[in-house]
């Protein structure tokens, strides 16, 4: 670091080397600069076979077009205005969020008499995809203001270093060790090139160059193309700049299954002419325009919300896309960067979320890709050592068939869940006590060892494939790992000296205990009131809670994000108001964009660990949004099972339309008035086969109920309604700490 004092780094390694700083963080023998404090970042994507590379975009806007590769930044120099030049990275007050819950990132902020906003998104085109970035200063000085506007090619990223060695200007855009930058518009007015040596460009803005090409052996080449600007009061200057992330042919293309259609107004990019785009305003408008009217009708298709709970409508509107942005067709990843591999682990809850959500088609795509990773012998594997896999691919393909009975699924997959199943009962019949052998499972519970976490998703898998093959065999199979692991519990409960599931077998309280809770959220395998889940939940949160949320010490260090979200599911299986507060935790801990990287830093409240982006976490979130308003419990469909009791303090609406259940289709509203006293549901379902009972649940207690006008006796907090009803009402009884308004 210290032959870069000076320079432009990215803020997060600023920040983790300046003792001054909350973030900063000693380093010791290695002497690595790994980013421990801000590892969050959005994906740019476009989902489907033909897109397999997504981009990402840092907290401050900086546009990392290849995973691990150099990034775009971009600053601007008011002439007079004595604050230099002017970086997001160096701003203290920039703000980003996504536009309208799509795969637009904006940047924001106000400095030196300019509003500056940033804005990057994925352009998909027939000869590859782009990524796509337009800045505007606009003057909010009452004076006209000029200056100087850079792109800049920068050797870094997110992640950290990644080493240039060699930048040239091909009289267009900068080259970096022959990948071609930014097309811009307008053209570059000048460029300029350094190293190393010469030092960081950043720190010379008048700087120019002669020369066209730079070779620096230290792997700092980098690069600015400057553009100048006159800006009245009130009015704007724009910049565009273009980035290649892939190039496909056109064959290729046809080839690939198109999820994500190319718009026909982008007929302007060209494959032929060398990935040639139109840099311009009108051709950037126009191509937005029909890349996000493309990302609206494809999520349209799915199930609708409408919350009354901004933030979680958005974060609701933002996970919907970021699962697709990770969808590669038949393949889907858990990250757009470190975590850009396939994971039967990850994938098991992607892929659900997106069935669960509606999203049929792409569901299927990746279960289908399914197919060619399972071996003769009957097994899945994605990575060698890991006993989860089999069981999760079964348990993926299960829900969805059972979701969509009539899709031509089951009859595609049919002989490989048989298999599947087959080798999962053969497994286990190997094994003197029923259950699995030591394995690696996920890197959070710990070294290898007998986990119950493969076992009960082992037992997901063989009761999906009786399910959906009517097989008594995997039944049996079944029923028999049931017992086998109430006999390990039991001898547990005996050694622990208290009820309550360990890791594995034998194994004491620790964090690795939040695996074995997958028996209820979300397989829900086990009865939400048996006391192994209340146990469960008091031992983690004796143990490895700090500051309201199960904190992560194995493996990676931090907060950990869909291990909270599996608590809360839990939490939420109870009817317990603690599932709705740590949801409310979540979101405040989310990035502007509303995802979560796999571990929070408790310090810097940034991502400590794993992808910036996690789809893990996105697709935990989505169902917990799921849980909270409809969940099935067999053979029975229950109604706002979660609703909290906050959202009905103001006169409010919920209503979710086309939601896919294992009954059919739901569609529900309900609406209250201020204090909740009053609330009405209307349903408009369209059964398959109706569920044998609906119970509609509110917080506090029933005073009265109604459907379709008559009055109808209520328990508690639920009423049951009949699966041909259209209305139910009722008056809730007051509630300590609640008051009614009076009309």
């Amino acid at each position: 670091m210290v032959l870069l004092n000076g320079w432009l780094l990215p803020r997060w390694m600023r920040e983790q080397s300046d003792p001054q700083s909350t973030h900063f963080v000693p380093r010791s023998v290695i002497n690595l600069m790994v980013n421990q404090t801000k590892r969050n970042w959005t994906a740019l994507g476009i989902p489907g076979t033909a897109h397999p590379i997504e981009s990402i975009v840092d907290s401050w806007g900086l546009l990392t077009p290849l995973p691990g590769g150099p990034s775009l930044d971009w600053w601007a120099d008011v002439d007079g205005s004595g604050l230099g030049v002017m970086p997001p990275s160096l701003q203290a007050n920039v703000k980003q969020s996504l536009q309208g819950g799509l795969p637009v990132v904006a940047t924001a902020f106000e400095a030196g008499g300019l509003r500056v906003s940033s804005e990057s998104w994925m352009l998909p085109a027939q000869g590859g995809d782009w990524a796509a970035m337009q800045v505007v200063l606009f003057n909010i000085a009452d004076m006209r203001l000029t200056g100087t506007f850079s792109f800049a090619l920068r050797p870094y990223n997110a992640e950290g270093i990644s080493p240039v060695y060699s930048i040239s200007y091909d009289g267009q855009t900068l080259v970096a060790d022959g990948h071609r930058g930014p097309i811009t518009w307008p053209r570059p007015e000048g460029w300029a090139l350094s190293g190393l040596q010469a030092g960081d460009l950043f720190t010379r803005p008048g700087a120019q160059s002669n020369e066209k090409q730079l070779y620096d052996p230290h792997g700092f080449a980098h690069g600015v193309l400057k553009y100048s600007f006159s800006i009245e009061p009130w009015e704007e200057a724009e910049f565009i700049a273009f980035m290649p992330v892939h190039t496909q042919s056109e064959r290729a293309a046809e080839k690939a299954r198109q999820l994500f259609p190319i718009p026909s107004t982008q007929a302007g990019v060209n494959a032929a002419a060398g990935l040639e785009v139109r840099a311009n305003p009108q051709f950037y408008s126009r191509a937005k325009a029909a890349t996000t009217l493309q990302w609206r009708s494809l999520l349209e298709t799915g199930m609708r919300l409408s919350l009354p709970d901004r933030g979680l409508q958005a974060s609701w509107e933002a996970n919907r896309e970021h699962i697709f942005a990770l969808h590669d067709g038949v393949s889907i990843t858990p990250g757009p960067d470190l975590y850009h591999s396939f994971w039967f682990r990850d994938a098991a809850y992607m892929v659900y979320a997106l069935s669960a959500c509606g999203y049929q088609e792409a569901a299927e795509e990746v279960l289908h890709g399914f197919l060619p990773r399972q071996r003769r012998n009957g097994v899945f594997i994605s990575h060698l050592g890991e006993w989860d896999s089999t069981g999760q691919a079964l348990w993926a393909i299960a829900q969805h068939i059972k979701l969509y009975p009539g899709s031509p699924l089951l009859a595609q997959t049919h002989t490989a869940v048989e298999n599947g199943a087959r080798w999962i009962a053969r497994r286990l019949a190997k094994s003197e006590d029923g259950l699995m052998p030591p394995g690696l499972s996920a890197e959070h519970l710990g070294p290898p060892d007998r986990y119950y976490w493969d076992n009960l998703w082992s037992l997901a898998g063989l009761e999906g494939a009786r399910e959906v093959l009517g097989e008594k065999r995997f039944g049996r199979a079944a029923a028999k790992l049931r017992r086998s692991l109430a006999l390990a519990w039991a001898t547990d409960v005996a050694a622990l000296g208290r009820t309550a599931v360990p890791a594995a077998p034998g194994r004491g309280i620790d964090l690795g205990m939040v695996g074995s809770l997958v028996a209820w959220f979300p397989l829900e395998l086990v009865p939400a009131d048996s006391p192994f889940l209340a146990g469960t939940l008091q031992a983690l949160e004796e143990t490895t809670f700090y500051k309201g949320a199960l904190f992560v010490s194995t493996g990676h260090s931090g907060w950990g994000t869909y291990l909270n979200m599996r608590i809360a599911g839990c939490y939420l299986l109870q009817g317990s108001p603690r599932g709705w507060e740590l949801m409310r935790w979540l979101l405040r801990h989310a990035s502007p964009t509303y995802n979560w990287p796999e571990g929070i830093n408790p310090k810097s409240g940034g991502g400590s660990a794993g992808d910036g982006q996690h789809g893990w976490a996105s697709a935990e979130w989505l169902l917990l949004i799921r849980a909270l308003l409809f969940r099935e419990s067999n053979p029975n469909l229950l109604i706002a099972p979660g609703l909290p009791q906050e959202w009905l303090r103001s006169e409010g609406k919920l209503e979710v339309e086309h939601a896919p259940t294992r009954f059919g289709v739901l569609n529900y509203t309900i609406e209250w008035d201020r204090g909740g006293r009053s609330i009405a549901l209307k349903v408009n379902p369209k059964w398959r086969t109706p569920p044998r009972g609906i119970f509609w649940t509110v917080p506090g207690s029933i005073q009265s109920a109604a459907i379709d006008g008559q009055d109808v006796a209520s328990t508690g907090k639920s009423v049951r309604i009949p699966a041909d009803a259209s209305l139910a009402e009722i008056t809730r009884g007051f509630v300590k700490g609640e008051t009614f308004h009076k009309a």
